[in-house]
């Protein structure tokens, strides 16, 4: 096999002889990489004239399946080698030097060379790229077989308009026996090589949640762009992410034997400011701090899923990241831990603002309620040999209260003021927590909600859309990612905390009740009847939702307008007050034209208010639409009301 080192062969032209230098022990560039890739040759081999690209991760084998398949089929001095790390192969590509030696070499007799083999492509500028590809699409039409190895980080030929074969990390693993060291191994140099990027924090995340949806981790506050777990699909294949759904699954990746380089991960040390050296361990505990809160939050979710061992090392974990070096928070020596009944293993510094800021009592509660801390003054987690710093009571913030508006546009407000986030627009948080609050003060079944938003979907992938709907929105009506006090969910049975939690549905039922059952004085009732007027906007959600059951109660609503209208105008009737008695029956009957009852109380109100012309077209009207919708003929008493507006008339 004949092979270029470009670091000794930074010019061709320089090389009169025109031989390329030898690379010895080319397998070394991936130690101790060992498998059978026979299927993976097998199909590279059936493949004539198209260039194969092998892009996968480090340590998966990569310049071994192309040395290999090059032994198979071509002699070794049929081979040209081209060694893509090594130094001025960029500048080489960009002069053109590196194509005409190529050419030169191929066009010669001795030796002939049958296949050019690329490996570890780095990254080239796009404008390389395209020559490359020109290049390669011009060579393999000519009869040359070209391989090229690189990291999927370095893949640039996706607009690669030929044919070609493209060999990825799915297929080294699809093609052998992987154990749990191997991943580790792949893993670790995955972590080690990209560890501040965004691709190696999703996987991270990913490997971390176990298994779920990718918007289960941007519920907890992590900003992944779109798109962005296809790129994973290929840079990182250990990891089984389905490109379409965003549905990923690592439950067979090995946590604890990574939790190092996990940690370090989610933690990236912050640059320094220029002229501000102090700002980066500030920016450091920062990290920390958010990085706890959300793997507790983390946590939670996958305990509510049912994975408490999952659920339990997260907890250790986010222990070990509160003992970090750079965390900030002082530990006492060894002889103190567990002494006195207080926190065991913790110190926090009272003057640490950090500490102070940090409500922790917040993250506590929400496992305490699961039985995942030890009941204890320092709130031990069990057997991890850490506690959790409790803040003080009066570092409790006095939650503000939320109001969620369901008639007509939808809104909802914290503090009086309104909430404006992008996701509280999304179709499934909005018909979320449309379902808790028709139900407000009473739990609802958490898988009959999945049944109701999520029914085209099995239970298992309906369970984890719940969850990443229920952690966004908890983020929505907190406005952080902190435990949200507005929702609880507590074994399977969710609702919104009526304490802190009005809707304008609720209300509207309350004042109807009072006003149907005639509770409270003529006032009262009065006032209550303006009240469910005001709040009564329009149909629910504008009634633009599909879903079934929302449609049930905004029917439900309307009968329930209608019927607070009619009473309200026998009211202000019975008052002398026959302007607002038509008037309230005016509203019902645009709130419901199909109810006789209403045409009823119309004719009448509009009799005892001197507008009999009106009275009698309103029952023309009536006997028109029961004839043409229903095909029935009014009934006596509207019948009555009619000839006592006729012996009135004569």
């Amino acid at each position: 096999m004949l092979a270029c080192n470009l670091e000794t062969v930074n010019n061709y032209n320089t090389d009169a002889k025109g031989n390329l230098y030898m690379i010895t022990n080319l397998a070394q560039k991936e130690v101790g990489v060992s498998h059978s890739d026979t299927e993976l040759i097998d199909k590279m081999r059936k493949i004539s004239r198209i260039p194969c690209f092998i892009c996968a991760p480090a340590k998966t084998g990569k310049t071994t399946l192309a040395l290999n398949f090059a032994r198979q089929r071509h002699r070794l001095e049929e081979v040209l080698w081209i060694d893509g790390t090594s130094h001025g192969f960029n500048r080489a590509l960009e002069s053109g030097a590196m194509t005409k030696h190529i050419e030169r070499q191929i066009i010669s007799e001795v030796p002939h060379i049958a296949m050019v083999v690329f490996d570890d492509l780095p990254i080239l500028e796009k404008r390389s790229c395209r020559m490359f590809s020109d290049w390669i699409e011009k060579t393999a039409g000519s009869g040359i077989d070209i391989v090229v190895t690189m990291k999927p980080s370095n893949d640039c030929f996706g607009d690669y308009r030929s044919e070609k074969l493209v060999i990825g990390g799915k297929d080294f693993i699809a093609s052998q026996r992987w154990d749990k060291k191997r991943y580790t191994d792949v893993l670790y140099h995955y972590f080690s090589d990209n560890g501040q990027s965004e691709e190696a924090e999703l996987a991270a995340l990913m490997i971390l949640m176990r298994r779920g949806i990718v918007d289960n981790i941007r519920s907890l506050g992590y900003a992944i762009p779109e798109n962005r777990h296809v790129r994973l699909r290929s840079s990182c294949p250990v990891i089984d992410v389905d490109e379409a759904t965003g549905f990923f699954d690592a439950s067979s990746l090995p946590v604890r034997e990574l939790s190092d380089q996990l940690l370090e991960c989610l933690v990236a040390a912050p640059k320094s400011e220029e002229g501000r050296p102090g700002r980066a361990g500030d920016r450091k505990a920062v990290e920390i701090e958010r990085c706890f809160e959300r793997l507790t939050q983390m946590s939670t979710h996958l305990f509510e899923r049912g994975d408490t061992e999952q659920s339990r090392l997260l907890l250790e974990l986010a222990g070990r990241l509160l003992t970090h070096d750079d965390a900030g928070f002082p530990l006492r020596d060894d002889a103190a831990l567990g002494e006195g009944g207080g926190v065991s293993g913790f110190a926090p510094d009272a003057e640490d603002p950090l500490v102070s800021d940090f409500d922790y009592r917040e993250q506590v509660a929400d496992h305490e309620a699961y039985g995942l801390f030890a009941v204890n003054d320092g709130r031990a987690l069990p057997g991890f040999g850490f506690s959790l710093p409790v803040a003080s009571q009066g570092a409790k913030s006095e939650v503000s209260p939320v109001v969620v508006r369901l008639f007509g546009d939808f809104e909802v407000y914290r503090g009086g003021l309104r909430i404006e986030d992008k996701d509280l627009h999304r179709r499934k948080v909005r018909v979320l927590l449309s379902h808790l609050a028709l139900n407000m003060g009473r739990g609802i079944s958490r898988d009959l909600l999945l049944k109701r938003i999520w029914p085209e979907k099995d239970y298992l992938h309906a369970k984890d859309n719940f969850y990443s709907t229920w952690s966004r929105l908890s983020r929505i009506l907190c406005g952080s990612g902190r435990s949200c006090p507005y929702l609880s969910n507590n074994r399977g049975l969710c609702k919104l905390e009526g304490a802190v939690v009005r809707s304008d549905v609720d209300e509207f039922e309350q004042l109807a009740r009072s006003i149907l059952f005639q509770k409270g004085s003529v006032e009262m009732r009065i006032e209550a009847v303006y009240r469910a007027e005001q709040l009564y906007r329009g149909d629910i959600l504008s009634g633009s939702c599909t879903d079934e059951h929302i449609r049930i109660a905004e029917q439900r609503f309307r009968s329930l307008l209608v019927d607070v209208m009619l009473e309200a105008s026998r009211l202000f009737s019975t008052q002398g007050n026959e302007n607002n008695a038509v008037w309230f029956a005016r509203k019902a009957y645009d709130a419901d034209p199909g109810r006789e009852d209403v045409y009823q109380v119309l004719m009448a109100v509009q009799d005892r208010a001197g507008q009999r012309t009106s009275a009698l077209q309103t029952y023309f009207d009536c006997k028109r639409y029961l004839n043409e919708e229903l095909g029935i003929m009014p009934s006596q008493k509207t019948i009555e009301l009619y000839q006592s507006l006729i012996m009135d008339r004569q």
